[in-house]
């Protein structure tokens, strides 16, 4: 692999097999084929493998160019894949706390990736990385209030998990799912924010992160309240998800259903009156699994050379789109019930959707490597 190369070609199809491999320990687990009761195992190579491949890809790739700084050398990208391989292992082998310490590791390589191309050029390209360092803060504050105070997985993967990637979704994404969505008046993302929006954006990234507090030490209802405001805000005033597209895309209609999973999440918990994690499936798999394929989807294609026209009108989008959502309803539908058909079908309808996520991506990767 050359200097330079583009980290999500590695870490995007990582990612993938990686979430593959972590839905496949339930209907191994049904069947008999494991004997462990793969819950934290799951959980784990699903946060910190399968979306932790999709990040640091995006971020090693995207970071460079929205600062003008230097691409991903190979020891970087090699780092990231080694990370992530030691973090299945510990995961699979039931060492939740080596996992935890292995995801530390993790978050402080991509940190001083981050650092190195900011400080060095010293460029804010528009105000929603301020979400950034929220999102690192989170890693850590769940990491130590898990080996420090409180070893309990649940707040952990609330915090190191959920915080982690609703910041990035949020942040980022104000400005990429704008421009992928081909909204009116979308900037790009190496476009800086007008200051006067400073404030804003540092408020939202705030009260969203407060609101994880107030759920685990006031008041669970209060926690959901803020941070359902905190997304209805970013998705209808700042991303303005109503706005008719100025051409119909796949994606876009794909990024615009994983919002209002993310939003429908809360919803549920809310009208439920506490957390069920069935209802967090909604937001896992409809939210943050929908929403992160379809951004990745954007990357290859246009880090590919492959004619954007494939989002507007490829039926594998639209099928990878219903795929996911009927996995994350059948999940939501299954309940409790992890040993039901319900949830073997929803298993079914994830690896589909990644499956043919992962025959475009290498497919695009082979034909790039052609025209080298």
């Amino acid at each position: 692999m050359k200097s330079g190369t583009d980290p999500y070609k590695i870490l995007f199809p990582l990612g993938g097999v990686l979430g593959l491999f972590g839905v496949a320990l339930w209907p191994l687990f049904t069947y008999g084929l494991i004997t462990f009761y793969p819950r934290q195992s799951h959980a784990s190579i699903m946060y910190f493998g399968f979306l932790w491949s999709f990040v640091a890809g995006f971020m090693m790739t995207a970071i460079p160019r929205m600062t003008q700084a230097a691409k991903a050398n190979t020891f970087e990208v090699a780092g990231a894949v080694l990370l992530v391989i030691i973090q299945v292992a510990v995961s699979v082998v039931l060492s939740f706390k080596a996992s935890v310490f292995v995801f530390i590791l993790q978050s402080v390589f991509l940190i001083i990736f981050v650092l190195r191309r900011f400080l060095l050029h010293k460029r804010v390209p528009f105000f929603g990385v301020l979400f950034i360092p929220f999102a690192f803060f989170q890693a850590f504050a769940g990491a130590v209030v898990y080996l420090v105070w409180r070893p309990d997985p649940y707040v952990f993967f609330l915090l190191s998990g959920e915080a982690f990637i609703l910041n990035l979704i949020l942040g980022v994404g104000s400005r990429l799912i704008p421009v992928i969505s081909r909204l009116p008046n979308a900037v790009m993302p190496d476009v800086a924010t007008p200051d006067k929006k400073l404030a804003t954006y540092l408020s939202l990234a705030l009260i969203l992160n407060l609101s994880f507090y107030v759920q685990l030490f006031y008041s669970q209802q209060m926690g959901l309240i803020l941070r359902l405001a905190v997304i209805l805000w970013v998705a209808f005033r700042v991303i303005k998800i109503y706005l008719k597209s100025e051409q119909n895309t796949l994606l876009g209609w794909g990024l615009r259903a994983g919002l209002l999973f993310l939003l429908s999440s809360y919803l549920v918990n809310l009208y439920e009156g506490a957390i069920h994690l069935p209802a967090q499936h909604l937001l896992f798999i409809g939210g943050f699994t929908l929403i992160t394929l379809m951004v990745a989807t954007r990357v290859v294609l246009a880090h590919g050379g492959v004619s954007l026209d494939y989002e507007l009108k490829s039926k594998r989008i639209f099928i990878i789109i219903l795929s996911v959502s009927m996995a994350a309803i059948l999940r939501y539908l299954a309940g409790v019930n992890i040993l039901g058909h319900l949830m073997l079908l929803a298993v079914i309808f994830l690896a589909v959707a990644l499956l043919l996520w992962l025959r475009k991506t290498l497919k695009v990767h082979i034909e790039s490597l052609r025209m080298l």
